[in-house]
């Protein structure tokens, strides 16, 4: 029979199931602790117990503060009043300017007078800003958005002013629209200027006759024609020359009440006309940019 021996106490056994009887009743195991680690500092603790002390000592849990949907409410109700009291504020701070031609422009309106014009018109730009901030007043049609109404009104270049039922092409002085308009027959005591224009008059003598009787012009051009107001005889041939600093649509020269209407392709290429009747005659561009006045006597 075979003797086995306790590891513990050298006591003899003659049966496996004898001896773990014995190391049952006097020697149990010892069950290894297990090692916790903390995560916040990496200490190592043998139970959760211990664990969950640390870490209410040493790393508490900050609790976030959750609003509620009715909190968050007030919160966005009370931030809008604040921005629009604050709107009110500065706008009775800083109450908006009379535009300088606000009256007139409701007058153009009141006329049924509309420019037509795009955004991307450099020349319709250059329009608005002549009015500044009294444009508002003014019936504009955007021909981008609104093709339809600018087809029916015959518009077919930017800007075209429309009053009294007539289109005038290109931008328009704030003087031409008043006069154009009857601004000063129906508002006598009114005073139109424009101030922002930058275009002098610059006037010539009579022109005299050459040797082969024509009366022969130079025109030049700095910001507008030059000279802009011309005086020439009546029943006498007239030739006028645009010379090379006249260009693009300025070159498209006009002068409606006298039947005038050349484009020039250089300064060899004259216009030629003859006045018979007497009195002072508007002559501009094809775009109304550059003008001036004729005077036949």
């Amino acid at each position: 029979m075979e003797i086995i021996k306790c590891e513990a106490c050298n006591k003899e056994f003659n049966s496996q199931e004898a001896l773990d009887m014995h190391n049952s009743a006097k020697h149990p195991k010892e069950e290894k602790s297990k090692i916790i680690k903390c995560e916040a500092c990496n200490k190592e603790f043998n139970s959760q117990e211990a664990l969950d002390m640390h870490n209410s000592a040493k790393h508490p849990k900050e609790e976030v503060y959750k609003m509620s949907r009715k909190t968050i409410l007030w919160i966005v109700g009370i931030l809008a009043l604040i921005v629009l009291a604050g709107y009110f504020f500065i706008n009775d701070q800083n109450p908006a300017q009379t535009g300088r031609y606000d009256e007139f422009s409701k007058y153009l309106t009141e006329q049924g007078a509309t420019m037509y014009g795009t955004e991307w018109c450099s020349h319709c730009k250059n329009q608005k800003k002549l009015f500044g901030s009294s444009f508002q007043y003014i019936n504009y049609v955007d021909c981008d958005k609104n093709k339809a109404a600018c087809a029916k009104a015959g518009v077919s270049s930017y800007p075209t002013w429309k009053i009294n039922g007539q289109n005038y092409l290109g931008e328009q002085s704030i003087e031409r629209l008043a006069e154009l308009s009857r601004y000063q027959e129906s508002n006598p005591s009114a005073r139109i200027e424009n101030k922002t224009e930058n275009k002098t008059e610059n006037k010539t003598d009579i022109i005299n006759a050459s040797s082969d009787g024509i009366q022969k012009i130079i025109i030049g051009f700095k910001g507008n024609y030059e000279p802009n107001t011309l005086t020439v005889k009546a029943g006498k041939p007239v030739e006028i020359i645009l010379d090379s600093s006249v260009r693009g649509c300025y070159r498209s020269f006009n002068i409606p009440d006298l039947g005038v209407s050349y484009y020039s392709s250089g300064p060899s290429d004259t216009i030629k006309f003859t006045p018979e009747n007497k009195g002072k005659f508007r002559f501009a561009c094809g775009m109304n940019m550059g003008y001036g006045s004729i005077i036949v006597v």
